[in-house]
């Protein structure tokens, strides 16, 4: 019965990402006292936003993993609980979504920063500042896809796209039990950055992730080549 209740909260494509799902679940209790709280979801992202500093401060000047652990997986909550929140009251709009969206791709980029602060080394400067510079790249070029996709009237990334559909059974089982469940994490793999943070493996962790970012770079790419052929085959514009 608790489940049927909790569903109701979530999004229905998170319930296709099970870590996504359990995550869901462990933010709707917190969700729903916002709600009860009557919090506008642009107020509950700027919780986040700052909760997400917060965690920055204990990198930066209070050389503390476990505060910035705790900080930093209380704007993840956060940043959770403003879209159960705008979708379950209907205060949904463009302005609040790019707000969400914006500062999402600021946080990631900080904390790319952050690693390459803490550690200090060649290395690790190397790893923070290619993620974060192709994981910009990778974002501007979503809007824009998003924009010339627009145009045609029709999704660019819909599974009835067989231009983009996997063949093999093993690429598939790769995508859906491993892609869906640890790259997609909250979008852009928010939780899973915590662990930059662990010193033994944290290059290791680095180097994965920026495999996780070229990768979607490199899809995104294919999908705008695509949309830019199909602009073209209709005579249509962009600006």
């Amino acid at each position: 019965m608790k489940r049927i209740i909790y569903d109701e909260y979530i999004n229905p494509a998170r319930k296709v990402i099970p870590a996504l799902y359990f995550l869901y679940i462990m933010a709707i209790p917190l969700a729903i006292l916002f709600i009860k709280l009557k919090f506008k979801p642009n107020l509950i992202t700027t919780l986040s936003n700052i909760s997400a500093l917060i965690s920055y401060y204990f990198i930066l000047l209070g050389d503390s993993i476990f505060l910035f652990s705790f900080f930093w997986i209380l704007a993840l909550f956060l940043d959770i609980c403003d879209g159960i929140v705008s979708r379950k009251t209907k205060q949904t709009s463009p302005q609040g979504s790019f707000y969400d969206h914006f500062t999402d791709q600021i946080k990631i980029i900080l904390l790319f920063l952050s690693a390459g602060l803490y550690y200090d080394s060649t290395v690790t400067w190397f790893l923070s500042f290619l993620s974060s510079t192709i994981f910009l790249l990778r974002a501007l070029l979503l809007y824009m896809l998003k924009y010339r996709s627009k145009l045609l009237a029709f999704e660019s990334q819909s599974s009835k796209d067989t231009k983009y559909k996997l063949n093999n059974s093993l690429l598939k089982l790769i995508k859906r039990h491993l892609f869906n469940n640890i790259f997609l994490i909250m979008g852009q793999f928010n939780i899973f950055l915590i662990f930059i943070f662990v010193e033994a493996i944290h290059i290791y962790i680095f180097i994965f992730i920026l495999f996780i970012i070229i990768f979607n770079f490199i899809n995104e790419l294919k999908k705008m080549n695509y949309v830019n052929s199909k602009l073209q085959d209709n005579n249509l514009k962009w600006n």
